[in-house]
């Protein structure tokens, strides 16, 4: 039947091609052509109001069809009267015709083309005859008004995009001999409560039912072998569905968010299921999964919250990065024997998580695959595994053992960061790869101990080392007191002290070139620093946040300082540099570069007013910040750059005033488009310049300029 439609329209077409063009005549809004005995309408006056009555006859010949775009943009047309006879109405016919109320078509048409009543905002009801067998695609896309359309019987598809946007649509009857529902059929139907599939229904395409936030029961027929992409996204009230068995795939996004569907099975005819197929089904709480599915995509259950124990069946192979992830309720996980790997962010934030069996064959954990589950109080992992990604289980809060087997050769960076609750962690021999920072914010945990077959590593007094680079690798954050690192040690790791908040004093011995990032970040008690002369790099955040660090000296060999190694040092009143440093210098406890061009660090705790040297022409970033007790600065004429922070937070800095006549450039977050060099400061802050300035007010917007004699 379809053939025969589309050969109807091609003969349709010929004619056309060979018509002639007859123009309006007296009151008649219409053009049409002529072939012989046929008569088309091609044309309406865009200007035409209200009804229009198409006539079954012109000039004595019969008119036919409706040519495509023939109403279209008639945007004050309210009625079309459309007479027996008309068998074709043509591609977007009444295109965007937005006062069209109501439309009747007779039992002669047999065929209406793509995007007819497109964007008929108005139409609230279609009546079609029963000669249709053939309609395209988008018939009634963004027809927001249309309540009931009643379809012919002789149709057998529903076409692409087919009420795509009918928002006002509650209903509709399909008929029996339709075969496929094609993509984005009803999407964003919001009104649309109920949908009755016919058994003969074999394929439905993608995104068909997507944002029908109202349906609340549909069908799947038995023909249909796969649930195509995005078919149910978002159908945020549909209860439940049956997935039929000779259903083989669910694809990508395929329910996403149907936020009130609480059960499912997967039949067994299933293989594949496709990345976040159920992600964001919150109120999700019972899953069985086919015993014939061997793949499952990224976040196929990612933020379903309410579901609490599910066992993978033992034919999966694969599973996809963030699979669980956000399952607030999930208590309880059984994978299946033929997975090989745990992959990223596998359990991300499942906050309950407080079991779960892994296969014999599991040879690889990913990255992040269970950080923040912080249900989890212990885990044995079995012996097949081989390596342990980055942050794997970075903030388990509760986690306070786990069994390390003799099978794992590596440790990724971060990968116990922040599981406060760790008390000991054992290091088997087979381990031959630590990465940065394994224990950082471990902030309970006492002994790191190593098997004495380790072949590099080995542990002291709960320390780690390593001991092909002589790099001392962590220290138990229960270290209290003055801790003096042993001789032979010359390399220290990232947050190797971080979080020591007894430590009191340190001493770097000589063979030590690096102090590294967060190597004591947050050390809340260190009062005393001793580097040694070989120490030549001090990294970003190396002391930040050691609120009790009063005096630092910086011995000759420094040659580089991050401008955040000292951040947030509260306490810090003196900087001192070695006499010898070729690279640092200090004045009244400041600390600047070798020539005192660059002011990089001003002490947190000197206060009152500060005049800036005149040999200084750049501000470095930080470089006063938070600084509570400076209430005055004047910055010399030399000064060509202040960088981003370097006066934020400085709460009682009332007086700024600038020497020279051109403001500095002042560097942004390209993101904020604002610097914050003066942000949060004193609400009373005045910039005070002299008559010559030029240029202030635009570059200090936010703060009053004061010009003075």
């Amino acid at each position: 039947m379809k053939n025969t439609n589309q050969i109807s329209c091609l003969l349709f077409c010929l004619v056309l091609a060979q018509s002639s063009l007859l123009g309006q005549q007296n009151d008649d809004p219409l053009s049409y052509k002529m072939q012989g005995e046929i008569i088309i309408v091609v044309d309406c006056n865009s200007s035409a109001s209200g009804k229009v009555v198409i006539p079954k006859t012109y000039q004595g010949k019969p008119v036919i069809g409706i040519d495509k775009s023939a109403f279209g943009r008639c945007q004050n047309l309210t009625e079309v009267i459309i007479p027996d006879g008309i068998t074709f109405i043509g591609r977007s016919a009444f295109y965007d015709c937005r006062s069209l109320k109501s439309v009747v078509l007779p039992d002669t048409v047999t065929t209406i083309e793509n995007s007819a009543f497109y964007r008929c905002r108005s139409l609230q009801s279609v009546m079609i005859g029963k000669g249709v067998t053939y309609m395209g695609n988008s018939i009634f896309d963004g027809c927001s008004a249309l309540k009931s359309v009643a379809l012919p019987d002789g149709i057998t598809e529903i076409g692409e995009r087919f009420f795509n946007r009918c928002n006002a649509l509650s209903s509709v009857n399909i008929p029996e001999g339709v075969t496929s529902i094609g993509a984005n059929a009803f999407a964003y139907c919001k009104s649309l409560t109920e949908v009755k599939l016919p058994a003969d229904v074999n394929f439905i395409g993608e995104s068909a039912f997507e944002a029908c936030g109202s349906l609340l029961k549909v069908n799947i027929p038995k023909k249909v072998t796969s649930i195509e992409p995005s078919v149910f996204y978002r159908c945020e009230q549909l209860k439940s569905i049956t997935i039929p068995y000779g259903v083989t795939s669910i694809g990508e996004l395929a329910f996403c968010r149907c936020i009130d569907l609480t059960s499912m099975v997967i039949p067994d005819s299933v293989t594949a299921v496709d990345k976040g197929a159920f992600q964001g089904c919150a109120r999700l709480k019972s899953v069985t999964i086919g015993k014939k599915v061997t793949s499952m995509g990224n976040s196929v259950f990612s933020r379903c919250s309410s579901l609490s124990n599910v066992t993978i069946p033992d034919t999966v192979i694969t599973i996809g990065d963030y699979f669980f992830s956000r399952c607030d309720s999930l208590e309880k996980v059984t994978l299946g024997e033929e997975l090989t790997v745990i992959p990223k962010s596998t359990f991300d934030g499942c906050s309950n998580l407080k079991n779960i069996v892994i296969g014999n064959k599991v040879t690889h954990i990913g990255d992040h695959a269970f950080v923040f589950c912080n249900g989890l109080e212990e885990l044995t992992l079995p012996g097949s595994i081989i390596t342990l990604g980055e942050g794997v289980f970075a903030n388990c809060k509760s986690l306070k053992s786990i069994l390390l087997p003799e099978s794992v050769t590596s440790l990724g960076d971060r990968a116990f960061t922040g599981c406060s609750s760790l008390e000991n962690v054992t290091i088997p021999n087979s381990v031959i790869a630590i990465g940065k920072a394994p224990f950082w914010g471990c902030s309970n945990l006492n002994c790191v101990f190593v098997e004495d077959g380790n072949r590099i590593f080995f542990s002291s007094a709960g320390a780690l080392f390593d001991k092909r680079e002589n790099k001392l690798i962590h220290i138990p954050a229960a270290t209290s007191g003055h801790y003096t690192i042993p001789d032979g040690v010359t390399a220290i790791a990232e947050s190797t002290f971080s979080n020591c908040s007894q430590l009191t004093g340190v001493t770097i011995p000589d063979g030590v070139t690096v102090i590294p990032r967060n190597g004591f970040h947050q050390c809340k008690s260190l009062k005393e620093v001793n580097i040694s002369n070989t120490v030549t790099t001090i990294g970003s955040y190396a002391f930040a946040r050691c609120s009790s660090l009063e005096t630092i000296l910086i011995p000759d060999s420094v040659t580089s300082i991050h401008g955040s190694a000292f951040r947030y040092c509260d306490a810090l009143n003196t900087i001192e540099v070695g006499a010898g440093n070729q690279a640092y210098s200090t004045k009244e406890g400041v600390l600047f570069d070798k020539y005192k061009t660059k002011l990089l660090r001003f002490p947190s705790t000197r206060g009152g007013k500060y005049t800036i040297p005149d040999s200084v022409t750049h501000i470095d970033a930080w470089a006063f910040n938070k600084n509570p007790g400076l209430t005055s600065v004047t910055i010399s004429s030399k000064i060509s750059f202040i960088g981003m922070y370097a006066f934020e937070g400085c709460s009682n800095l009332a007086s700024i005033t600038f020497k020279g006549s051109q403001p500095p450039e002042l560097p942004y977050d390209p993101e904020a488009f604002y610097g914050f060099q003066f942000h949060k400061i004193s609400s009373k802050a005045k910039i005070h310049v002299n008559k010559e300035a030029k240029g202030f007010g635009d570059k200090f917007g936010r703060l009053p300029v004061v010009v003075s004699d």
